[in-house]
C-alpha cells in the first residue's frame, strides 16, 4: 500500500486540530525527534507549582491551587483545594464529615471530606471547629480518594463529584481571611506520631507517569492513541515490531487456558493489545494517584472522545488491516492482533475540499490575518458537528438493541489460531443463543465453525473468516432460558443490570431468581430486578434497600387498599405492598416490601390496584420494629408514576411532572410480563397442591380452586405471634377483663385473657389487674367499626374473636388489633353446647384460680383502712355512715372500719350529723364514679358492705380519700346477722369496743366525743352538731381601705398591696371545673377542652408540654356596695392565693377527687349558695346581670396592684373576717 501524500496528511491533521501555528509544528517536530531517539511520546509539562513544591516554603501558594475534578480523576496528587463548607458538619462514629463546594472550571461542584477519628481528635485538640460557610484551603498531603455513588433526582443545580476525600493520618489546612470565623487566617498542620515518622512523602512523579483522566483532552493517555497516518515511517520502526507484539501485550490478549492454549479475553480486542507501530514502546501502568480508582469507560463505547485533531485507534487498525490484507494466510496464522477494524471518521471526506485549500494556503507564517482566523474557526465548528454525528452513529452501531434477558449472559470467547508473521484482527467473541445449551466447536471442526453470526456483524467489526486450524473445544455451559420482553422499540434498550446492595453491576445477581428455582417454570420469570433510567437515575431492587434517603424503585403493586385512610393528624395514608423479582414469594404473592404513602390531599395519592406497575422516586427507607419499610412522607418531595399495563398508559402525580424515559417504560413492560408469568406459575403450582387446614383434621382435603394460602387457625395467646402464618392473624376465645377509650376517637382498648402465658405481650401494671394475672393479659386495640362494639363489652364477659392480628407495639412488646365488628361473638358460659374452646377456657380459669388462691395471689389483699398504702388497690369491709349523690355518675360516701388514720381528709359539716360522735381520724370519704355511683346511691347509713379494688389517693401525705370506679360490681352488701365472713365479724367487734370506750370516758368525765363547738372540723378533734349561738358583731380590722380608696391611693408608680374587707358575689368561669386550664409550654397556647395533648407540639405520648394552670376571676363587693373584678389566679402569675398553695393544679374535668377537694376548700370562703345554687342565682339575676348570694361571708383580702395607669388587681391572701 502506498503511503498517502505528506502534504494532504498534514493538512488534514491541522484542520482537525484547528490548524496549528508554525510554533506548534516546531514542537511537533521536536516531539517526533524525541520519539525517534527512544524517549517518551510526550514531554512532561512543567508547572509553576512544581517550583513551590520543591521549595516547600508555602504549601498554600497560589501556584499550588488545584481543581477538584482533577483530584477526582486522579491527575494530580499535590497542592491544595479552596473549599467552602456547604452544609452543617456531621459527626458519625467519631468521624467529622463535611459537605464542601468548590469552584471548578467555572462550575460549582460538591463532594465530601471525611476526617476519621484519629484526625478528628487532632482537630478537637487544636480547637478547630467547622461551621457553615467557612472557607478554607485544604492541602492534599496525606489525602485518600474514595469513590462514592451519586444519587440525584435531576433537580440539583450543583454538580456532584463521585468522590470522598479522607485524611486518616492528619491534615494541613488554612482558614481564609474572608468570613466571620474566629479561625480566619490561621494555619493548622496536624499529624499523628505515626504519620510524622513517615515523612517526607513520596516524591511526585512526572506528569507523563500519572494516569490521565478519560475525559482530559490535553494529557497524554496511559496508552497513547495512534494517529490516522503512522507517525513513524517504516525505516524508523522495524517491520518485525509490527508482526511481533510485546510479551506483556500477548499475555494480556491471550491468557492461557487450562490446557495451555492461549484464550483471548472477553474485552474488545481493540483495547487489549496496543499496536507497537502506532502506540510506541509500552510502559507498565503507573500506580493510581492517591487512592482513587481510575474511571472505567462505559461498555461498547470508545475510551476517548472523537475530537478534532485526535486520531483514534480504529483508524490505525484500519490502516494496519489494509497494509496486511495481501499477506498470505499461512503467514498470518501465528499471531492475533487485537485491533478490530472500524470505519474512519467521516470528517476527512466531508472536509476534503477545505483541507486541500488549507494545505495550499498554509505558509507557516507566524502572523495570520483575520480572514484566515475566521476560516479556521468555521472549519473547526463544522468538524466538531461531523464528529458528533459520527460518534453517535458509531455508538448506535456498537450498541444494537438486544433482549434484556440476554444482557445477563456471559460472552464465550472463541480463540483464534496464531499466525506466522503479521496479526490480522482476531475473531470477535459472540454471545451464545439464549435459551439453549451450546458447546463450542470441537478440535475436528473446520474453519467455518468460527464464523460470526449475522447478529454479531451488526455490533462487532467483521473479522477474518479463515484460520489455519480449528480452535480447541471450550467447556460446556448451560444457560437458562429467556423470553424477550414484549414491548415497543424502546423496550429493547431497557437495561437489565443486576444490583448488589445499592451499586450497579454488569454481572448477574447472586440471588437465585424464580426462573431457576425449579425446572420447567415459565421463562418469563427470567428478569433481573432494578434498572437505570435514561437520565442516570438508579432504580434499586426491593431486596437491596437499606435505611437511606432519596431512594427510587420500580415495582409491581401486590396489595393496595380500595381507598386511603385518615390518620390522627388529618393526613391521608395509603399502604402498598410492592414486589419485584428480588423479593417475590411464590407461596404468598401479597408478601413484599411495605410502602407507606402520606399526603395532605387524598387526590395526590395514586389510585392503584393489584398488578399495576408504580414508579416511586426520592422516598425514604426506615426501620420500623426491626423491619424495613418505605416512607413517602407528606413533607418530602417524593413523586409517583403509575403504569397501567392493560391500557399501556402512564398516570403522573402532577401534570408538570416529566414523563418516564424509554428505559423506565421498557422495564415497566418487562415487570408486567414477569408478573403475569408469576401468576401463571402460581396457578401451575396450585393445581398440583392439596391444602390442609392447620390445626384441624389432617385428612380433610381442600379443593385446589380455593385460595392458595395458609389458613387462619384458632390459637391460644401463648401460641400467637406476629410471625405466625398467615401474617400474624388468628382466632381466639377470651375473657374480657377491662376496657377504656383510647386517645383516638376510633380506637377502644380491651384487655382480655385465656389464662395462658405469653411473655412477649405488653406487661400490665394497672390497678384493676391483680399482679398474678398480669402476665396472662393481652391488650387488643379495636379500630373503626369494632371500637363501639368493644365499648359495650362488660368485664368478665366471654367473647369469640375472628381475624385478630398480633403485631409489635411501639414499646417493642406484642399487642393485638381487631377491626371487624361482625366477627365478634359474645358467649354465654351457661350454654356450652358446641363451644369447645369456651369449655377449655373455663377449665383453665378454674385451674388458675385454684393455684392462685393457694398462693394467696388471686384477689387483692384485704386490709384495714389504717394499713392500706396510697395508690394501691385493696379490699375492705366497712360501715356506711352517709351517702350523697352529686350527679348521675358521681356519688360521695363516708364509711368507717373503726380504725384510726391521721392523714384522712377533713369532713364537711353536712356529714357531722351522721358521724355518731366518730372523730375525723376514723371516717373515710369515698368518691364513686361510673357504674359504681348507682350502686353506692342505693346504700343507706348503717349498711355493712364489702368493697373490692378500693384505692387511696392523697396530696403531700394528707387529705387521703378513697376512689372507686369501673363497670364491674365492686360493692357487695353484707348481712351481719347471717354472714360468716371473718372480716365482717371483726368489724362488728371493733365497733363494739369503740362504743364501750366512749361510755367509759363519759363515766369518768374525761374528753367528750362532741369535741369543739360549731361542728367545724379541726383536723384532729371530734365532730358533733351543737346548737347554733348568736355570733357577736365583728369589728372592722385596722389599716383597711375600700375599693374606691384603693383606686385613689394607687398612683401607678410602683406595685402596691392593700387590705380590703369584702365578700365574693360572683366568679368566672361559672363552672368550677373550668378553673383549671391546660396550657402548652411549647407553643404557649391553651389546649381546647376536648383535647388532652397539644397537637402542634406533642409528637410522642411519653412526653408532653401540656401543664395544668389555675385561671379564674372573682367579683368582690365591699361594705360600701362597690364591686370590683379581681384576678384569683392566672397562668403567667408566679404565685397563687394562700388558700390554693397546698392544692396543686390538676385537670378538674378528669380528676373528681381534686374537684371535690377544691369545692370543699372554697365553700367557707364563697358560701354554699354560690357553689350549690349558682344556676338558680343566674336565673334570678338583676337587670344589669349581677347576682346577690345570700350566705357569702365577709373576707379579708390582701390585693396586689401592679404599676401602671390601669393596674390589674389580683388576690394574694384571703381569710374569713374574725
Amino acid at each position: 500500500m502506498s503511503r498517502p501524500d505528506n502534504r494532504v496528511n498534514a493538512a488534514r491533521a491541522r484542520s482537525l486540530a484547528r490548524i496549528p501555528t508554525s510554533s506548534q509544528t516546531m514542537k511537533r517536530a521536536r516531539r517526533r525527534a524525541d520519539l525517534d531517539a527512544g524517549g517518551p511520546a510526550k514531554r512532561p509539562r512543567t508547572r509553576s507549582g512544581d517550583k513551590a513544591v520543591a521549595q516547600g516554603d508555602n504549601p498554600f501558594h497560589s501556584s499550588l491551587k488545584r481543581s477538584a475534578s482533577d483530584v477526582c480523576e486522579g491527575s494530580t496528587t499535590d497542592g491544595f483545594l479552596l473549599l467552602n463548607v456547604a452544609r452543617k458538619p456531621a459527626v458519625v462514629h467519631g468521624a467529622v464529615r463535611l459537605v464542601v463546594d468548590a469552584h471548578d472550571k467555572g462550575d460549582s461542584v460538591e463532594f465530601d471530606v471525611v476526617f476519621p477519628p484519629p484526625c478528628t481528635a487532632l482537630l478537637t485538640k487544636a480547637g478547630v471547629e467547622f461551621c457553615m460557610n467557612d472557607s478554607f484551603m485544604l492541602s492534599l498531603k496525606g489525602a485518600q480518594v474514595e469513590r462514592k455513588e451519586i444519587r440525584t433526582s435531576g433537580r440539583t443545580v450543583t454538580k456532584l463529584l463521585p468522590m470522598v476525600l479522607s485524611f486518616p493520618r492528619g491534615v494541613s489546612l488554612r482558614f481564609s481571611l474572608v468570613g466571620a470565623s474566629p479561625l480566619s487566617g490561621q494555619t493548622f498542620d496536624l499529624w499523628t506520631d505515626a504519620a510524622s515518622g513517615i515523612e517526607p512523602e513520596e516524591p511526585a512523579r512526572p506528569p507523563s507517569a500519572l494516569a490521565p483522566s478519560q475525559e482530559d483532552w490535553f494529557l497524554t493517555p496511559v496508552e497513547p492513541p495512534p494517529s490516522a497516518t503512522p507517525a513513524t515511517s517504516a525505516d524508523t520502526v522495524p517491520s518485525q515490531q509490527l508482526a511481533e507484539p510485546s510479551d506483556a501485550a500477548r499475555a494480556e490478549a491471550s491468557p492461557p487456558a487450562a490446557d495451555g492454549t492461549p484464550v483471548p479475553s472477553g474485552k474488545p480486542n481493540a483495547e487489549e493489545a496496543p499496536d507497537p507501530e502506532t502506540d510506541g514502546p509500552q510502559k507498565p501502568p503507573p500506580p493510581a494517584p492517591l487512592t482513587a480508582e481510575p474511571r472505567k469507560a462505559p461498555p461498547n463505547r470508545p475510551l476517548y472522545r472523537n475530537v478534532p485533531g485526535r486520531v483514534t485507534r480504529t483508524a490505525t487498525a484500519a490502516a494496519a488491516k489494509k497494509s496486511t490484507a495481501n499477506a498470505p494466510k499461512a503467514a498470518r496464522s501465528k499471531e492475533t492482533t487485537p485491533a478490530p477494524p472500524a470505519p474512519a471518521p467521516p470528517v476527512q471526506e466531508a472536509l476534503e475540499p477545505e483541507l486541500a485549500s488549507a494545505a495550499a494556503t498554509d505558509t507557516g507564517a507566524p502572523q495570520e490575518t483575520k480572514k484566515a482566523q475566521k476560516r479556521k474557526a468555521k472549519l473547526a465548528k463544522k468538524a466538531g458537528k461531523i464528529v458528533e454525528q459520527a460518534g453517535a452513529a458509531q455508538e448506535q452501531e456498537q450498541e444494537p438493541p438486544r433482549d434484556p434477558a440476554q444482557l445477563t449472559h456471559d460472552a464465550t470467547p472463541v480463540p483464534k489460531p496464531a499466525t506466522a508473521s503479521k496479526s490480522p484482527p482476531a475473531q470477535v467473541p459472540q454471545l451464545k443463543p439464549s435459551g439453549s445449551t451450546s458447546t463450542t466447536a470441537s478440535a475436528e471442526a473446520g474453519p467455518s465453525s468460527a464464523k460470526p453470526g449475522p447478529s454479531s456483524q451488526k455490533s462487532q467489526p467483521q473479522a477474518s473468516s479463515s484460520a489455519a486450524r480449528a480452535p480447541p473445544a471450550m467447556p460446556q455451559r448451560t444457560t437458562r432460558p429467556s423470553t424477550p420482553v414484549t414491548a415497543s422499540t424502546s423496550s429493547a434498550k431497557a437495561p437489565t443490570k443486576s444490583f448488589k446492595g445499592s451499586s450497579v453491576s454488569s454481572q448477574p445477581s447472586s440471588r437465585p431468581s424464580l426462573a431457576t428455582s425449579a425446572s420447567g417454570q415459565d421463562p418469563g420469570l427470567a428478569l433481573e430486578a432494578g434498572c437505570v433510567g435514561d437520565n442516570g437515575l438508579i432504580y434499586s431492587p426491593l431486596a437491596s434497600l437499606r435505611e437511606n434517603f432519596n431512594v427510587n424503585c420500580i415495582a409491581v403493586v401486590a396489595s393496595a387498599p380500595k381507598e386511603p385512610s385518615r390518620t390522627s393528624t388529618n393526613e391521608w395514608k395509603l399502604k402498598l405492598v410492592l414486589v419485584d423479582p428480588s423479593n417475590a414469594d411464590l407461596d404468598n404473592m401479597t408478601h413484599g416490601f411495605t410502602m407507606n404513602c402520606f399526603k395532605k390531599d387524598d387526590g395526590e395519592l395514586p389510585q392503584c390496584k393489584q398488578g399495576d406497575v408504580i414508579i416511586l422516586t426520592t422516598f425514604q427507607v426506615k426501620s420500623f420494629h426491626e423491619r424495613l419499610e418505605g416512607l413517602c412522607a407528606s413533607y418530602l418531595a417524593w413523586t409517583w408514576t403509575l403504569f397501567d399495563p392493560e391500557a399501556g398508559k402512564t398516570t403522573l402525580m402532577h401534570p408538570a411532572q416529566p414523563q418516564p424515559g424509554a428505559r423506565e417504560l421498557a422495564y415497566c413492560v418487562a415487570l408486567n410480563d414477569w408478573w403475569r408469568a408469576l401468576r401463571r406459575e402460581q396457578e401451575r403450582e396450585r393445581s398440583n397442591v392439596i391444602s390442609h387446614q392447620i390445626g384441624g383434621d389432617a385428612s380433610r382435603e381442600w379443593p385446589a380452586s380455593q385460595r392458595y394460602s395458609v389458613m387462619r387457625e384458632h390459637r391460644l395467646i401463648q401460641d400467637a405471634s406476629p410471625q405466625a402464618q398467615p401474617n400474624g392473624y388468628f382466632d381466639c376465645t377470651v375473657e374480657v377483663l377491662h376496657g377504656h377509650k383510647n386517645s383516638l376517637d376510633n380506637v377502644y382498648s380491651v384487655y382480655v385473657t385465656d389464662y395462658t402465658l405469653n411473655e412477649r405481650v405488653t406487661p400490665i401494671t394497672a390497678g384493676w389487674c391483680p399482679h398474678a394475672l398480669a402476665p396472662y393479659v393481652l391488650r387488643i386495640e379495636m379500630w373503626d367499626e369494632a371500637a363501639p362494639r368493644g365499648a359495650q363489652l362488660k368485664p368478665h364477659t366471654y367473647v369469640a374473636l375472628k381475624n385478630v392480628r398480633m403485631q409489635v407495639a411501639k414499646n417493642g412488646h406484642w399487642e393485638a388489633k381487631f377491626t371487624h365488628a361482625q366477627r365478634l361473638r359474645v358467649l354465654d358460659e351457661d350454654e356450652l353446647e358446641g363451644e369447645e374452646y369456651l369449655v377449655k377456657l373455663l377449665e383453665r380459669k378454674a385451674k388458675w384460680e385454684k393455684e392462685a388462691e393457694a398462693k394467696g395471689e388471686y384477689q387483692f389483699p384485704h386490709k384495714l383502712i389504717s394499713e392500706a398504702a396510697l395508690d394501691s388497690h385493696f379490699c375492705c369491709t366497712v360501715e356506711v355512715l352517709l351517702v350523697k349523690q352529686k350527679e348521675a355518675t358521681r356519688t360521695l360516701m363516708w364509711v368507717t372500719d373503726y380504725t384510726t388514720r391521721a392523714d384522712l381528709a377533713p369532713i364537711a359539716s353536712t356529714a357531722a350529723e351522721h358521724a355518731h360522735g366518730l372523730p375525723t381520724e376514723r371516717i373515710l370519704k369515698v368518691a364513686l364514679t361510673d357504674e359504681q355511683a348507682g350502686v353506692g346511691a342505693a346504700l343507706a347509713p348503717g349498711d355493712v358492705v364489702a368493697v373490692r379494688k378500693l384505692r387511696l389517693k392523697g396530696a403531700r401525705g394528707r387529705d387521703v380519700a378513697g376512689v372507686l370506679s369501673g363497670s364491674e360490681r365492686l360493692v357487695h352488701k353484707l348481712n351481719p346477722q347471717t354472714t360468716g365472713s371473718e372480716e365482717c365479724l371483726a368489724l362488728l367487734s371493733r365497733k363494739k369496743a369503740w362504743k364501750k370506750q366512749v361510755e367509759e370516758e363519759k363515766a369518768r368525765g374525761k374528753a367528750k366525743p362532741n369535741g369543739k363547738a360549731g361542728g367545724a372540723p379541726n383536723g384532729k378533734g371530734t365532730m358533733a352538731v351543737r346548737k347554733k349561738q348568736k355570733e357577736p358583731a365583728k369589728e372592722r380590722p385596722r389599716h383597711t381601705v375600700t375599693l374606691r380608696q384603693l383606686h385613689s391611693l394607687h398612683d401607678g408608680s410602683k406595685p402596691m398591696w392593700y387590705r380590703v374587707v369584702a365578700r365574693v358575689v360572683d366568679f368566672f368561669p361559672h363552672d368550677i371545673k373550668n378553673w383549671v386550664v391546660l396550657h402548652c409550654t411549647g407553643c404557649d397556647k391553651d389546649i381546647p377542652e376536648s383535647f388532652r395533648i397539644c397537637t402542634r407540639c406533642d409528637t410522642d405520648m411519653a412526653e408532653t408540654h401540656v401543664r395544668p394552670f389555675y385561671r379564674f376571676w372573682l367579683e368582690i363587693e365591699d361594705e360600701d356596695g362597690a364591686r370590683e373584678c379581681v384576678i384569683g389566679a392566672f397562668s403567667s402569675y408566679p404565685f397563687l392565693p394562700d388558700f390554693l398553695e397546698d392544692l396543686p393544679p390538676a385537670d378538674l374535668r378528669d380528676d373528681e377527687e381534686a374537684l371535690e377537694k377544691l369545692t370543699e376548700r372554697l365553700r367557707p370562703l364563697l358560701g354554699s349558695d354560690l357553689i350549690d345554687n349558682y344556676n338558680d342565682l343566674l336565673q334570678n339575676a338583676k337587670e344589669d346581670g349581677s347576682i346577690d348570694p345570700s350566705d357569702a361571708p365577709l373576707l379579708t383580702f390582701v390585693i396586689g396592684a401592679k404599676a401602671g395607669d390601669n393596674p390589674h388587681l389580683s388576690v394574694m391572701k384571703c381569710s374569713p373576717l374574725e
